[in-house]
């Protein structure tokens, strides 16, 4: 086990600047060709295998292989299958050496795919964002083309510095318990995959209740957030910012309109209303006309046999704060502002409807801005700014955090987690 650890640090090993894959002309690709197919039309020409010397596997084929034995936890359930038909075919070379090459070659389209396929529970909003996975064929040809096999492995199956690190971990961790994969790291390391291995974007943990500024694996900064309960989850997913709103409404949900709202009126009258500057709207964004709050039969709302729209005007009541920043996702989720500062300095920050609200909304606006963040023109409600440069976001729920002590795990609020292994009980 120690010798696999070692081998997938390897795999970690920096990457030179110059890309390793030879430019060649690739074969016409078919977006439909299945994993089989795929592997028939490759090893239907004849050619040199790819993973072996001799009867003997190469040192590529040997990475491969050492990474195939634990690739379940990756996302690739057929790979322990694989892995014994391989370690069978090496150990009694009885067929012919495409056989065993192909085996292996199967192992790194399904590996590759795994990984770079989307992640299971998460959503995806945006287009850019939404993994599509590499061709079972072109996995095969960047392989057979690759001048340097082992380097080129490096580059197909690396994920970002969030996942190979968590990897890492899960590994050591089974180094040092028999073999044993603690199955909270192997569930962190499925959740992990949605992060992408390069690029600038914002990464929201709902299990430490932080945001992250990520530039190619490096967090650049981060601030504390809140969150959703386990009630009202911050789910897992992907989209991504092209604006942000000064002087925002907070257009309620109508379920919390029935939740937060009508009982107030119910019990304090329409004062509630004016108090908190709520108003009843036929509709909301632009254009929205103001309905009598006298109109209305907030009883029945409380009851849930009506529903109304409502929006808390711009403010120092607001709960948006001065900035709301939304991005497409059919939760009705947003990262926001709000002038309710003592919330950040506990560790239980897990007490939103879901949306995330910001410790320093005007250092997140320099994230998205740079140096010459937005100011609000005046009082006008709803004014937006459009980013320089779009920003991708994420929300992966991460418990544990491979530290220089150790595992580190946050308190499952969600209860994602599945049950510590016995021999990791006592983990930090």
């Amino acid at each position: 086990m120690l010798r696999r650890f070692v081998l997938a640090a390897l795999l970690l090993a920096p990457l030179p600047a110059v890309a390793q894959v030879a430019a060649l002309e690739a074969p016409v690709l078919s977006p439909t060709l299945s994993a089989d197919a795929a592997l028939g039309r490759f090893y239907g020409t004849p050619r040199s295998p790819l993973w072996l010397q001799g009867s003997s596997i190469s040192p590529a084929g040997r990475l491969l292989l050492e990474r195939l034995r634990t690739a379940q936890h990756e996302g690739f359930a057929e790979a322990p299958a694989l892995v014994a038909r391989i370690d069978a075919a090496l150990a009694a070379p009885t067929g012919k050496p495409s056989d065993t090459d192909r085996l292996l070659s199967k192992g790194l389209i399904g590996l590759v795919g795994a990984l770079h396929g989307p992640t299971p529970g998460a959503q995806y909003f945006h287009s850019e964002t939404r993994p599509t996975g590499e061709l079972p064929d072109r996995t095969l040809f960047l392989a057979s083309r690759a001048p340097d096999l082992a380097l080129h492995l490096t580059t197909a199956l690396r994920k970002s510095r969030f996942y190979e690190d968590l990897r890492l971990a899960m590994l050591a961790d089974a180094a040092a318990n028999s073999g044993q994969v603690d199955p909270r790291l192997a569930a962190n390391l499925q959740r992990a995959r949605l992060l992408p291995t390069t690029g600038r974007y914002l990464f929201v943990n709902p299990a430490s209740a932080q945001v992250m500024l990520v530039d190619n694996g490096e967090v650049l900064d981060r601030m504390r957030v809140v969150v959703g309960t386990p009630q009202t989850p911050t789910p897992p997913m992907a989209s991504k910012i092209y604006f942000v709103t000064l002087n925002p409404y907070w257009n309620v949900a109508e379920d919390l309109v029935k939740k937060i709202v009508a009982p107030r009126v119910v019990s304090q009258g329409l004062g509630y209303l004016k108090k908190s500057n709520y108003e009843a709207v036929d509709q909301y964004g632009e254009g929205a006309t103001v309905i009598p709050a006298t109109s209305i039969d907030w009883k029945a709302v409380l009851a849930g046999t009506e529903q109304v729209k409502m929006r808390q005007k711009p403010g120092k009541l607001n709960s948006m704060g001065m900035m709301k920043v939304p991005f497409a996702n059919s939760y009705g989720i947003f990262l926001h502002d709000t002038a309710n500062k003592p919330q950040f300095a506990g560790t239980a920050r897990a007490n939103s409807n879901g949306c995330v609200r910001l410790e320093d909304a005007p250092r997140l606006a320099r994230w998205l801005f740079g140096d010459n963040p937005p100011v609000a023109s005046g009082a006008t409600p709803d004014e937006s700014a459009r980013l320089p440069t779009p920003m991708p976001v994420y929300v992966a729920y991460l418990t544990a955090e491979p530290t220089g002590r150790g595992v580190q795990y946050a308190k499952d609020v969600y209860s994602m987690d599945p049950a510590a292994a016995p021999s990791a009980a006592g983990s930090l």
